[in-house]
């Protein structure tokens, strides 16, 4: 991790073609002090990690301080997605990272054109973390990054402020999900609560932000007044104007999350935000995101339990008051559907160490090929037709594009595409869910279902992500470390007619002591007591 001295590192010049990098920065240490300059793929696996040296071509001294010209060639850098930085490492072995002003940060992000072409039709290119290091990105360019989006921002811009006072009366609160893409989780419950609720929308506009091609789309056509298309003019000016943001995600999933150089984007980071998450927070640390004062912060956090509350208020840096047990919004919809069912269904969560990757990258991992050969495995398909089950397999969103690299080979296994069908459905139809980490699990156990946690990789799992819970003593349910013991735990949970264990049974009474139809109820009302 990048260390900022003191004495500090500052950027004076950029400039990056296809030929390579060059930048020219002013350190704040005398010339002899350097020790090199380099490029860092930015990962939290040891084993991924690599950096790359510039070279330096020329150090002038300024006193105290020294000036160095450092250069890289791009062609010799095995670029790979998403985040790389830049760090000057002293002969004590510290290393400096390289602030960019806030001037050059705004140059960098909506003027500079400099971009080098990788190879695999990716884009390496200048940008910076939260606190104004530098850092370079490299990944496809979003469809958003073009001249009739940006003037459609102008335009949209222009509409909101020169009518103001009238959009920031109407009182707009605006729902969405992961990508505006999806209508099936938290938000969607949530947003159908209020459009019930007639008192309430004489006093507040709630909207439902969704992108037009979404399969899920149609579910809200009865609310077409209260629908707002993913991206439109009205979206951006609406977005502008709301007073509350409510979503299963980030603030920034309200708009086009990869814009560089966006216009209106920063308008989301001092909106009110409302978070009601998309699963239980407990089996991977993300308070570095999600925590108080990080890029993805709230202002009001909903939980499920006394359990996650604690480890909320005890990592994330909220106060009690900003963290409110209400339970999920899709809950109060959920129930057992798996009466006439004998349905596994496979959900394993994502990998960070894999987002962005390519095609081939993700072909090559120990994820892929672990899940299929999973899929393909002769003794897992003859336990199948011995056990007379079925099989859903639900890649997690962030790995959507990537299902057609499975090919079950029994007949009893289906793939399911993201969005195709909403998650609760699957939860609700199964009999026994299979995941790894994915907090999915606390829905399966809510409806007093069984679970089994196939974590093959929970070493590089834990180094990567970590976890508020000991996954070798904390975790309920069944734990398979390869593919012939997650077979046998199966066939063992189906032969006991898919029941919970004593032990499990407690445990769900212990974490959902209230189950009941009013968790959209408790969340409305823990909105509007902040922002009647």
């Amino acid at each position: 991790m990048t260390k900022s001295l003191p004495s500090g590192a500052f950027l004076k010049h950029l400039r990056l073609n296809a030929h390579g990098l060059t930048l020219v920065i002013l350190a704040g240490v005398p010339a002899d002090q350097i020790g090199g300059v380099f490029l860092q793929f930015h990962t939290k696996l040891a084993k991924e990690r690599a950096e790359y040296p510039f070279s330096v071509r020329n150090i002038l001294k300024k006193g105290s301080a020294c000036r160095l010209t450092a250069w890289i060639s791009l062609d010799e850098v095995p670029l790979k997605s998403l985040t790389w930085d830049t760090v000057i490492r002293l002969s004590s072995g510290e290393e400096l990272g390289v602030h960019v002003s806030y001037r050059y940060r705004l140059y960098l992000s909506f003027l500079y054109p400099g971009r080098y072409p990788g190879k695999d039709g990716n884009l390496f290119r200048p940008g910076n973390t939260r606190d104004g290091m530098l850092s370079f990105q490299y990944r496809p360019k979003a469809k958003e990054e073009t001249v009739f989006f940006h003037l459609k921002e102008i335009a949209a811009w222009s509409i909101y402020h020169l009518f103001k006072p009238f959009w920031d009366r109407r009182n707009i609160e605006l729902v969405y999900e992961k990508f505006c893409m999806t209508a099936q989780d938290n938000g969607y419950y949530y947003f159908l609560y209020r459009m019930h609720e007639q008192e309430t929308l004489k006093k507040r506009k709630v909207f439902y932000v969704i992108d037009r091609k979404a399969p899920d789309r149609k579910k809200l056509l009865a609310f077409s007044g209260n629908l707002i298309d993913f991206l439109s003019l009205r979206h951006m000016v609406y977005m502008q104007a709301a007073r509350l943001l409510v979503s299963t995600d980030t603030r920034m999933q309200c708009y086009a999350l990869r814009a560089q150089g966006s216009l209106l984007k920063h308008s989301l980071r001092k909106k009110p935000f409302v978070f009601l998450q998309h699963g239980v927070t407990a089996l991977k640390k993300v308070d570095f995101f999600y925590g108080k004062g990080q890029g993805a912060d709230c202002n009001l956090f909903i939980v499920t339990s006394r359990m996650e509350k604690d480890i909320v208020e005890k990592n994330f840096g909220y106060r009690p008051d900003e963290v409110e047990i209400c339970g999920f919004a899709r809950w109060d919809v959920l129930k057992d559907c798996s009466a006439h069912s004998r349905e596994i269904l496979i959900m394993p969560t994502w990998r960070t160490w894999l987002e962005n990757a390519d095609p081939a990258e993700f072909a090559r991992s120990d994820y892929c090929r672990m899940y299929s050969s999973l899929l393909c495995s002769g003794e897992f398909g003859r336990m199948l037709e011995e056990m007379d089950l079925t099989v859903s397999f639900y890649l997690h969103s962030k790995f959507r594009d990537f299902l057609g690299e499975f090919t079950p080979s029994s007949p009893r296994i289906s793939l399911v595409p993201f969005g195709l069908v909403p998650v609760n459905e699957l939860i609700m139809r199964c009999k026994v869910l299979v995941t790894d980490y994915s907090s999915v699990c606390w829905d399966v156990l809510y409806l007093g279902k069984p679970v089994v946690f196939f974590q093959f990789d929970r070493e590089q799992y834990l180094e990567a992500h970590g976890s508020y819970l000991d996954l070798e003593k904390d975790l309920f349910g069944w734990s398979a470390l390869d593919i012939h013991t997650l077979t046998e735990k199966i066939r063992e949970i189906a032969g006991k007619d898919f029941t919970l264990s004593r032990e499990d049974e407690e445990i769900r009474k212990t974490y959902f002591p209230r189950q009941d139809t009013g968790n959209c109820e408790r969340i409305a009302g823990a909105i509007e007591a902040r922002w009647p």
